[in-house]
């Protein structure tokens, strides 16, 4: 089993690495895109989605993501991140203060419907960093990782 993950793992990184360091961010874009799709049927399945509905989430979110990059949203500054921090911290704040059963009493379709806005903004975060430049976007996922250890 660890074995395969390992290869799995060393797989991905290539296909990262191959779409991080492209000349034109496009690579980087889609496969972004992609992730966020399967992050998104993701989410639908822990919530209680099954079968074709958690499809038509990851659908929806590939949708809505592509549609944001075809808006140019991708590679222009974004006016909305002001409104997104606020909500961010307003609502992670009532999380914070429910706790742990706080969340698991809101309605499965409640979750769902609040977890997709974060997918979107967290696609729109790495591929405007990917703009800024490669050093950046390498420093910002540094900064995730090591928080998550």
């Amino acid at each position: 089993m660890l074995r395969q993950r390992v290869i799995t793992a060393l797989i991905m990184l290539a296909v990262l690495v191959a779409a991080l360091w492209s000349a034109s961010p496009t690579p980087f874009f889609a496969l972004a895109l992609a992730m966020m799709a399967a992050a998104a049927w993701e989410w639908a399945r822990l919530n209680g989605t099954q079968g074709a509905g958690a499809l038509v989430v990851g659908a929806f979110m590939l949708a809505a993501c592509a549609l944001t990059w075809r808006a140019g949203w991708a590679t222009e500054p974004f006016a909305g991140w002001w409104l997104v921090t606020a909500l961010w911290v307003v609502l992670g704040g009532l999380m914070i203060a429910a706790g742990v059963p706080g969340w698991s009493r809101l309605p499965a379709s409640l979750r769902l419907a609040l977890g997709l806005p974060a997918l979107w903004a967290a696609w729109l975060a790495v591929v405007q960093s990917r703009v800024v430049g490669v050093n950046y976007l390498m420093s910002v996922l540094s900064l995730v990782a090591a928080a998550d250890i």
